[in-house]
């Protein structure tokens, strides 16, 4: 965008990029193969510009489909999930190991592409080694303890409370409850997750479900049971998850053949920062309600099959 100022006027003129919207969670590799799978991801993505992609492996693919979108202009690209195909198969890490190689060598394309590149934005429910994914691209910021950016993953309670004010009260008003009794069993439920221990944002998903069902339940869950993490902590024996106290390393980046699970824990939001003392020993616990009722709801009957306790 381009602010150009006209006398005391100021003209906006936005400019407009390609695209490149990978979503890993939709390609379907589980059944087509990783390399398949990304190829046609980026085939049809190069259909939609009226570009052809002669290539057929991952790498040299997203390579000429980068060249022919920049011939005229620079591109963006926004990859989420990128490390989804590593973390479906952590119970078989032979085939995890793969999947890492082949996109180490599918990212390190974006290292000589800067050039072509106006912005480029990578998002996943992990932080595995940069050596192991991201060596060629190292170039990278990672915002994801940065304090700019605390209310970007979530909706801040000034928002909530501004732009969802009166559906909450229409809702309040047919409970027969009061506002403010509502609004404090909503930020009960779906508020908590923070990444400083000071600031805290509702989970987006479970509010605008909130909002639509009319009443208090489990949401986040819905959209996908964590089963690899279910049997990560079974195989473990962890099943105490309140009130862990952590220092810094948690938040380092591990390696497949070496996850720990307070950092997975983390990373995909079963834990969050909850507070940080003097020391900077950090407090993890669940978010919200809603989070620890769910994982009760898993967690206790993979431990009951598993034979580890007695129900």
């Amino acid at each position: 965008m381009a602010a150009l100022r006209l006398g005391r006027a100021i003209r906006v003129e936005w400019q407009s990029y390609a695209v490149v919207h990978i979503t890993f969670n939709t390609i379907g590799y589980q059944s087509l193969g990783l390399e398949e799978a990304i190829v046609q991801e980026l085939c049809r993505i190069g259909a939609a510009h009226d570009i052809h992609i002669e290539q057929s492996y991952a790498g040299p693919a997203f390579r000429e489909l980068i060249d022919k979108l920049a011939v005229n202009q620079q591109v963006v690209i926004l990859i989420d999930e990128y490390d989804k195909p590593i973390i479906d198969y952590l119970n078989d890490i032979p085939q995890a190991k793969a999947n890492q190689q082949l996109l180490k060598s599918f990212y390190a394309v974006l290292k000589n592409a800067k050039r072509q590149i106006r912005f480029l934005f990578v998002t996943g429910v992990s932080k595995f080694s940069k050596v192991s994914i991201f060596s060629d691209l190292n170039n990278l910021l990672d915002i994801s303890l940065n304090s700019r950016f605390n209310y970007l993953v979530g909706y801040a309670p000034e928002e909530v409370k501004t732009y969802f004010e009166a559906p909450i009260q229409l809702i309040a008003t047919n409970k027969k409850m009061g506002k403010e009794e509502l609004w404090q069993a909503i930020k009960t439920w779906y508020n908590g997750y923070s990444w400083d221990g000071e600031q805290f944002v509702y989970n987006p998903f479970s509010i605008l479900c909130f909002l639509e069902e009319q009443r208090l339940r489990n949401f986040w869950f819905r959209s996908g049971t964590p089963s690899f993490l279910i049997h990560l902590l079974k195989d473990r024996f962890v099943y105490q998850l309140e009130n862990m106290q952590v220092d810094d390393t948690v938040f380092e980046s591990y390696n497949i053949e070496d996850i720990g699970v307070k950092s997975l824990l983390f990373q995909t939001g079963y834990l969050t920062i909850k507070a940080v003392n003097e020391h900077g020993i950090y407090t993890l616990d669940y978010p919200n309600e809603e989070v620890r009722l769910s994982m009760f709801k898993h967690l206790i009957p993979a431990f009951k099959d598993g034979g580890f306790i007695n129900l």
